[in-house]
């Protein structure tokens, strides 16, 4: 872990980083809840998900989109999650765990809340941070800047592991390209399901919408890391940008997987498995090798395949790229001592193993 700099008012632009260099004292932060057309409007997670999953997920989760606008009217948006996040989230199992299960920390989380990575928006700079540090802090004491780039230089935070990025560029050629005994591993995992009915659809199925959720909640309920936990209504608003697959079992549906998908990238969102029957058919491997037989078919040459399963997704071709948190306490007590906790807010280096 690293304690970056000390201060907000003393912030400068870091090179390299894509910090402003002109900072403007005069930025005015606001939350509001949807985002304008301008905010990556080519990126799977732009403008249209964003205001998606604020929409989908109003009853159930605190997010939304803050607006930091300075004097002369230019806004730069950022997404914004309030948490109760559980401080035995990341620890092992032990005393330690036993002792704080229960125990929650508010945290205001900067950043794309279903996503490993998240973007900051051209021209962000120290004094949008300081306006956000300043309008965030007041709902919750501690703030992170998730999922972001080390070559970043955020003075007044202290910079902590985050989960990897899974990326997996795909060439045409994907499946010659690996050796025959993967190949061959691969397609045994695959022939396991054969007997399933396969089906992809753009957008979600109104008369499978029960199904898609009380699968996701049962796989939900078995991982290990918990940040979020959608509400029902999230699969319905982001329907029309989403690609699904279904496996079923006769007319049972058992199976799914949601993907966000430009002609440049593909992101891997949320699987969903009953898992009384799944494991039999090795589902789990097939819904994450589908993935790349639509980016091949799609032509879309990269893939975010999302957290877990590190070990099968590097067998498969999988880059893992560091990911960072940054964290900015608004006690300037806790904030000194922050690093000596930094167990409770990095993922164990077992969960990123497996």
């Amino acid at each position: 872990m690293e304690r970056v700099h000390s201060s907000f008012e003393t912030a400068s632009p870091a090179s390299g980083t894509g910090w402003s260099e002109a900072p403007d004292d005069g930025i005015v932060a606001r939350i509001t809840d949807e985002f304008s057309p301008s905010y990556f409007p080519n990126m799977p997670e732009g403008a249209a998900f964003q205001n998606a999953f604020i929409r989908g997920c109003r009853s159930g989760l605190d997010v939304s989109c803050l607006r930091l606008t300075n004097s002369s009217g230019h806004a730069i948006e950022v997404p914004v999650t309030l948490v109760k996040a559980p401080v035995a989230g990341n620890l092992k199992q032990g005393w330690l765990s036993a002792a704080t299960r229960g125990l929650t920390v508010s945290i205001a989380v900067i950043g794309d809340p279903s996503s490993t990575a998240s973007a900051l928006p051209p021209g962000f700079g120290a004094a949008h941070l300081a306006s956000a540090v300043e309008c965030l802090g007041r709902q919750a004491p501690l703030i992170c800047l998730k999922g972001l780039s080390r070559a970043l230089d955020l003075q007044g935070f202290v910079r902590l592991p985050s989960f990897p990025l899974t990326r997996l560029l795909v060439s045409p050629d994907y499946w010659k390209l690996l050796s025959s005994k993967k190949r061959s591993d691969l397609n045994r995992q695959r022939r396991a399901a054969a007997g399933l009915r396969r089906e992809e659809s753009v957008g979600l199925p109104v008369e499978l919408e029960e199904s898609v959720y009380a699968l996701y909640r049962q796989t939900q309920s078995r991982a290990e890391f918990k940040f979020l936990e959608l509400p029902p209504a999230y699969f319905r608003e982001t329907s029309p940008l989403s690609r699904f697959v279904f496996y079923f079992e006769q007319d049972q549906l058992i199976g799914f997987h949601q993907m966000i998908c430009t002609p440049s990238k593909m992101i891997c969102k949320y699987i969903g498995m009953d898992y009384s029957r799944a494991p039999s058919y090795r589902l789990y491997f097939s819904l994450m090798l589908d993935c790349i037989d639509i980016a091949i078919r799609e032509g879309i040459p990269e893939i975010d395949f999302g957290i877990t399963s590190y070990r099968f997704k590097q067998y498969i071709g999988c880059e893992l790229i560091p990911m960072w948190n940054y964290f900015h306490h608004t006690n300037p007590l806790l904030q000194a001592v922050l690093p000596l906790f930094g167990g409770l807010l990095t993922p164990s280096r077992e969960a990123v193993s497996r």
